[in-house]
């Protein structure tokens, strides 16, 4: 994490020095799917993931050094859902029948999330590629459960989680101040998303493995965006930096 940070900051120092440069804000939205990766659950044959969707919405604010190099930060407020289908072990007849039967349930983990994404992107030709660390706020968390009865307790869940996110996409249509752009982004957890309490609650499904392992949430999402430059920024002839026009 620390890495990437400094890579797009070397990025900023090395292009803060160009003639001119602007500033522009945008709003964004999109949809996507998230899962829940955990080694437990991908090894547990009785454990299926099931692909749940939700939209999201937000912001950015960006520093464009020139047409090809530019620095954002977004925020991103959007709902993670994940499903699961699982089996459970009946009670066999007899002691001496060879056959186990199982009974399949369901469970689902939900939470609000608030995305915080510093983006360094790379413009070119009419698209663009994208990278940066990402801090998400994690609130309104719970799981259901329809064989489970333990009531969940928001503390198992870390308030917030750090990640990645690359993306890459292209623009649509727009004039000189003003583009909409279309693309997709991949954000990968890179912190737990279990906290200790929930680690002692055998989250997130309640089964109790040989060694812990950390659950990361995954997201690959389909991304809108308009974007407005709004302020503009031009050396001086004293060498300084000045706000020319809005």
């Amino acid at each position: 994490m620390r890495k990437i940070i400094s890579v797009i900051f070397l990025l900023f120092v090395v292009n803060i020095s160009f003639a001119q440069s602007w500033l522009d804000i945008g709003i964004k939205g999109g949809y996507g799917y998230g899962i829940l990766n955990n080694a437990n659950i991908w090894n547990d044959t009785k454990y299926n993931h099931r692909l749940n969707g939700s939209g999201f919405f937000g912001g950015k604010i960006g520093l464009n050094f020139n047409e090809n190099h530019e620095i954002t930060v977004d925020f991103i407020y959007g709902n993670f859902k994940q499903a699961f289908r699982y089996d459970i072990d009946l009670p066999k007849l007899d002691s001496t029948s060879t056959i186990t039967a199982t009974e399949e349930h369901n469970s689902e983990i939900t939470f609000t999330k608030m995305d915080i994404i510093f983006m360094y992107r790379h413009n070119k030709d009419g698209r663009y590629v994208e990278i940066g660390p990402r801090m998400s706020l994690i609130s309104n968390s719970n799981r259901t459960d329809d064989f489970y009865t333990e009531e969940f307790n928001p503390n198992y869940f870390n308030n917030n989680i750090f990640g990645i996110t690359v993306g890459f996409g292209g623009y649509m249509m727009g004039t000189e101040n003003f583009g909409i752009t279309a693309g997709a982004r991949l954000g990968l957890g890179l912190s737990d998303l279990i906290s200790n309490e929930g680690k002692i609650a055998n989250m997130p499904t309640l089964q109790s493995y040989d060694a812990y392992k950390e659950t990361f949430p995954v997201t690959l999402e389909l991304v809108f965006e308009a974007n407005l430059d709004f302020a503009y920024l031009a050396k001086a002839q004293c060498g300084r930096r000045k706000l020319l026009t809005f």
